[in-house]
This record gives C-alpha cells, sequence and structure tokens, in this order.
C-alpha cells in the first residue's frame, strides 16, 4: 500500500490523492497523531475530493501547505484553494479569524471545528452568505459587507440562529 502519512516530532504530513479522508485511512495510531499533532503538513502531491470528513478530527495545529501543491495553499491558518478563492476550512484558534480577501467561496463546514473563533471578518468582496455555514452553540460575530446578504437556508438539522450576530460595517 502506498504511503499515504508520516508523523514525525509532532507533525503529521499527509501524501498522495485521497479520494476521500476515508475511514481506511482512519487507524487508531493516524487518529491519535492527527489529535496530538502540532503541525499539519499537506505535502506536495497531496491532493483531496472532499477534505471536509478531516475537519471534525484535528485539533487545532498550525497548517502548513508545501508551496508547490497545486491544489491548496496556506493563509491565516486557513486552507484555501491555490488560487485562494476558496475558503475549504479554518484551523480554530481563540479570537478573531480574518478570511483573506481573495475569497469569494465558502465550504458549507470551513468553520464548523473552530469552537474558539468568537469573530470572523468577511472580505469586502462578499456578496451574500450562508448563516448556515456558521452555526453553532456558541456566540459568533460576523463582519460582513454592507450590501451583503444574508441567507438562511437550513441546509443542517436543528440549526440555532440565535448565537449568531451579522454585523454590517
Amino acid at each position: 500500500m502506498e504511503k499515504t502519512w508520516t508523523y514525525d516530532d509532532h507533525r503529521l504530513s499527509l501524501y498522495g490523492h485521497w479520494d476521500r479522508m476515508i475511514t481506511a485511512h482512519y487507524t487508531e495510531t493516524f487518529l491519535r497523531h492527527l489529535r496530538d499533532c502540532a503541525e499539519l503538513y499537506l505535502a506536495a502531491d497531496f491532493t483531496c475530493r472532499d477534505i471536509s470528513d478531516l475537519i471534525d478530527k484535528i485539533n487545532k495545529p498550525r497548517l502548513i501547505v508545501s508551496p508547490s501543491n497545486p491544489h491548496f495553499r496556506e493563509e491565516n491558518n486557513m486552507l484555501l484553494s491555490k488560487d485562494g478563492t476558496t475558503l475549504h476550512f479554518c484551523i480554530d484558534r481563540p479570537g478573531k479569524a480574518i478570511v483573506p480577501e481573495s475569497v469569494h467561496t465558502y465550504d458549507s463546514l470551513a468553520f464548523h471545528n473552530a469552537p474558539s473563533v468568537t469573530e470572523i471578518h468577511l472580505p469586502d468582496n462578499t456578496k451574500k452568505v450562508y448563516a448556515d455555514y456558521f452555526t453553532s452553540l456558541r456566540p459568533l460575530t460576523i463582519s460582513i459587507p454592507h450590501d451583503c446578504q444574508v441567507i438562511k437556508i437550513v441546509i443542517i438539522p436543528f440549526v440555532r440562529y440565535d448565537n449568531l450576530t451579522f454585523i454590517k460595517r
């Protein structure tokens, strides 16, 4: 079997194509390293069609993406598409998350595993935002442009909007 991950000195490195972050990759050892790693490194050849499965299993590591990875890049400890237009997920950090100006598309679970984030600043080019992407059990303030439309589509069962505060700037 092709090596798809290594763990060395608190750095978990992922390699190759992962069709999804499938259960076969979730050995007990892998999950322990995923929870305990201080750095999550995505190698140059790392690709993944659906990286959202990884979100629930990580524990606040520093995200590092190989500069030669053709699919992903890291900015502000967020995993972005290589061109910076899509935010795949935000690594949990206490306080404010500032989304880069290049982002205009968000994966539905982009902030799902960021419970320590209390404020999110969306870029000025944001024209609409789906409230469902930010719902949680924690209070959350989201700074959005003045002309941004907030849409509630209830794609997540038992969604809670009462903890969300959208502030137009």
